[in-house]
């Protein structure tokens, strides 16, 4: 009953009447969406609360960025428990208009390059660590069709397996350590980092512990700190 009511609905009632039944126009973009809880791999292991507007704001940046369309089809092989995969492979889909086809195991290069074949894929969003492999195990022609690889310059970017060395400067996570670089350098703020008590003397930084403490000026350096 309940799947045949969830059709009807979806079909026949007008979207302003389903989203009041559903209770979506009580819903603010301060609310939580979900919980991610992190590895732990920069500290303890924590929940994160991710909003809905925290989601919202980077799908509309996916869309203003490659500017999808029905004929897009994305190649969903990131997991959901990550952010990353979380917002690129399962919202961004739901909330826009191109198809997306999904394969459990990312490291399956010899099925995921299948898929992008017979669904001819134009969107691929992964880690270094998973082009690396589709590098090496799939045959190119699989993924002729791709016209965009998690970012406009990312088949000019080299791919390594190496997190600790390049992984993160290249992947999404670098993407949002970069960003947080700039708005320091723009409002002069240290954000307080966990488990950061030690700075590098090499590198003339305050440490910040209170939130949005002012820092005092730096000498911008585009090559990072002296060593």
């Amino acid at each position: 009953f309940d799947k045949a009511l969830a059709f009807v609905q979806a079909r026949l009632m007008p979207l302003g009447m389903l989203e009041a039944s559903l209770g979506l126009d009580r819903i603010g973009p301060d609310d939580p969406l979900t919980i991610i809880f992190t590895s732990g791999s920069t500290g303890d292991p924590k929940g994160v609360v991710l909003s809905q507007e925290n989601v919202g704001s980077n799908v509309r940046a996916i869309d203003n960025l490659l500017h999808l369309s029905p004929g897009d089809v994305a190649l969903g092989v990131l997991p959901f428990f990550h952010s990353y995969g979380y917002t690129t492979t399962l919202w961004t889909p739901l909330t826009l208009e191109p198809a997306v086809v999904y394969h459990a195991d990312p490291r399956d290069a010899q099925v995921v390059g299948r898929l992008a074949r017979e669904h001819h894929a134009t969107i691929l969003m992964a880690t270094p660590t998973f082009l690396r492999i589709y590098t090496r195990r799939t045959p190119p022609d699989d993924f002729s069709t791709l016209e965009a690889v998690f970012g406009a310059r990312a088949r000019t970017l080299p791919v390594t397996a190496n997190k600790a060395a390049l992984g993160h400067m290249l992947g999404a996570a670098g993407a949002i350590e970069a960003v947080i670089a700039v708005l320091t350098l723009l409002r002069q703020t240290i954000p307080p980092t966990l488990h950061f008590d030690t700075p590098d003397p090499a590198c003339p930084v305050n440490l910040i512990t209170a939130p949005h403490a002012a820092a005092r000026p730096r000498r911008r350096c585009a090559a990072g700190c002296p060593s």
